[in-house]
């Protein structure tokens, strides 16, 4: 008869197991213990236990650490399906799906090594009033080192989407010199790349109200501060005063005898029906005198560049793979977690998560 090993299934077997040995050097895992083993202080922990006398020996911190950054790197994570409406640190935020409570995950992405260098949550809507602490938190992370670098000295080019963009920003990177690309949300508007891109969208733009005259088409005298509509009627001045960003314009309208009764009413004012009434108005148009010095016009000349646009170019290459991966492979597309100390501690986990599998 054939001779065949024993394959009883139901014997008992002690297999002795090395858990360092299981641990493949280039594998996440290796590298996660070596990080928490030789590198982490956890040592501010051991005030929180008091069971050096009595009580149970707990786990070490070190363990449980590696237990959660494991998890967050496979998509594994405990969800709430509550809203977070009893937070009061968090924010109203109006999204895609809605308007919803929360925080908003700001990060800071190095570009030669695609890594997070300072992460930050935020019980803010918008994100205009975050880039300013951002930029306090990126120069402390050089500074605690002793990095030599600086963000005022140019040597770090700073790229962030048109969400960070408005007047206050502008004015601190100006100020403070700040090597900073920040696009207004009409920036590929003005890109001749995109030219043919858009037309689709202008198109349908300008169906959805009734075609009137430009103000290009009204004549203008800044010296004499006189105007002439396309009929070629006299518009009276109402004022010259300054406009909500600080420009001096100067305001005309249309006499009501003369556009009540004008032949090119109807490809002049969209409703036509206001020169009727004695308490309505004519056309009414501006022009510019004196545009004010802003640190947004400033921006916006250096993103329009060519320079400028090529290396705003780049930040899509560099942020978003990084929230792609958080959010798509490991599966946090939402916080779920409440306070703002216990949301940055889960938001800065799994940006420690995605840069140990940078290393």
């Amino acid at each position: 008869m054939p001779n065949y090993r024993n394959d009883d299934y139901s014997q008992c077997r002690l297999i002795a197991v090395n858990l360092e040995e299981q641990l493949v050097p280039g594998t996440f895992e290796y590298t996660l213990h070596y990080l928490v083993e030789h590198y982490l202080d956890l040592s501010d922990f051991d005030a929180d236990y008091k069971n050096d006398g009595v009580g149970r020996p707990a786990y070490h911190p070190g363990v449980l650490l590696r237990i959660v950054l494991f998890a967050y790197s496979r998509g594994i994570f405990t969800s709430r399906h509550k809203s977070n409406i009893t937070d009061n640190e968090s924010a109203t935020m109006k999204t895609s799906h809605g308007v919803i409570q929360g925080y908003n995950g700001v990060s800071a992405v190095d570009k030669k090594h695609q890594m997070i260098v300072v992460t930050e949550v935020y019980g803010a809507g918008p994100e205009q009033q975050t880039l300013i602490p951002m930029f306090n938190s990126i120069q402390d992370c050089y500074e605690r080192p002793g990095v030599p670098l600086h963000l005022s000295n140019g040597e770090i080019i700073v790229t962030a989407d048109t969400g960070f963009a408005n007047e206050a920003n502008m004015k601190h990177c100006h100020d403070n010199k700040i090597n900073a690309y920040i696009p207004d949300n009409q920036f590929r508007s003005r890109d001749p790349r995109f030219t043919d891109h858009l037309k689709p969208a202008s198109r349908k733009r300008k169906t959805m109200h009734k075609p009137t005259y430009l103000v290009s088409a009204f004549h203008d005298d800044p010296v004499a501060d006189t105007c002439r509509c396309p009929a070629g009627k006299s518009l009276r001045l109402v004022n010259v005063g300054r406009d909500q960003h600080g420009n001096t314009k100067a305001f005309f309208e249309g006499r009501l005898t003369d556009c009540r009764v004008c032949e090119k009413q109807q490809q002049c004012m969209r409703n036509g029906e206001t020169a009727d009434d004695l308490s309505g108005h004519g056309r009414q148009v501006s022009f510019m005198k004196e545009k004010k010095a802003s640190c947004t016009e400033w921006m916006r000349h250096r993103v329009d560049t060519d320079e400028g646009r090529a290396i705003y170019g780049h930040r899509m290459h560099v942020v978003e793979p990084v929230f792609g991966n958080i959010e798509s492979n490991k599966g946090l597309n939402r916080f779920t977690l409440r306070t703002s100390e216990k949301v940055r501690s889960q938001w800065q986990l799994f940006s420690l998560v995605h840069n140990i599998e940078d290393l």
